[in-house]
């Protein structure tokens, strides 16, 4: 992940890469210009005033970290060729390698679909996440549609059979800049196998065209599945 950050004044011109976006403000992917003022998490204005210190103090490397975030800041000033000596304004670029446990894709594997998991009345007797100390059912669940994700659920490789701990574990699948949150609650030896609802909303409606993809994953907190 990387960005582009161009300072002038109190204005930050922010170019933001699409997982940096989702980690900050879920800010869109495009050029923006902000006074600082106008981000609304202290998280956000402190890291971009943190930067803007950094440079205005002459630093040329320098490495930050806090509990969720570690980056690498190389910065450089120089002036606009295009402008007059008198009218030139210095411009100080900062670029930054962001790198966040909690936001990055780490892994890759392969994701279909199975319309069982489209079902709302379909029993979890039936998958691995059944009964047992681990199970949906335990927790009182009774159908697929009893579900807060339904019908983002399927079957996921960290379910490795009855009554795994992975049970009930949310996950984000990514594809071609889309993604979505799915419950895992059954085996999944060969990848992800999720509803086809859920594949079309991942594939922009390209469930059965596609058939099969490769995605990116990581694991979220259960959460942001709904439970």
């Amino acid at each position: 992940m990387s960005a582009v950050i161009l300072l002038f004044g109190s204005i930050i011109n922010v170019f933001v890469a699409n997982e940096f976006a989702r980690r900050f403000s879920r800010i869109a992917h495009g050029t923006w210009s902000l006074p600082m003022k106008s981000f609304g998490s202290v998280t956000e204005e402190a890291l971009f005033r943190m930067i803007t210190r950094r440079i205005l103090e002459g630093t040329r490397h320098a490495r930050v970290a806090d509990p969720r975030i570690s980056f690498e800041i190389k910065g450089a000033l120089f002036l606009d060729k295009d402008s007059a000596p008198k009218t030139a304004k210095p411009t100080f670029t900062l670029t930054f390698i962001a790198s966040i446990a909690a936001a990055a894709m780490g892994q890759t594997t392969s994701c279909s679909y199975d319309s069982t998991f489209d079902n709302a009345a379909q029993s979890l007797a039936v998958v691995a996440c059944s009964d047992g100390a681990n199970g949906l059912l335990t927790r009182g669940f009774t159908t697929f549609g009893s579900l807060p994700a339904f019908p983002r659920i399927g079957a996921a490789p960290a379910v490795t059979g009855w009554n795994s701990p992975a049970c009930g574990t949310c996950w984000e699948l990514a594809y071609q800049g889309r993604s979505i949150n799915v419950i895992a609650l059954d085996y999944g030896p060969n990848g992800f196998d999720i509803s086809k609802t859920a594949m079309n909303q991942l594939t922009n409606g390209q469930a059965e065209q596609l058939g099969r993809v490769n995605v990116d994953y990581r694991q979220l907190d259960k959460s942001a599945c709904g439970l």
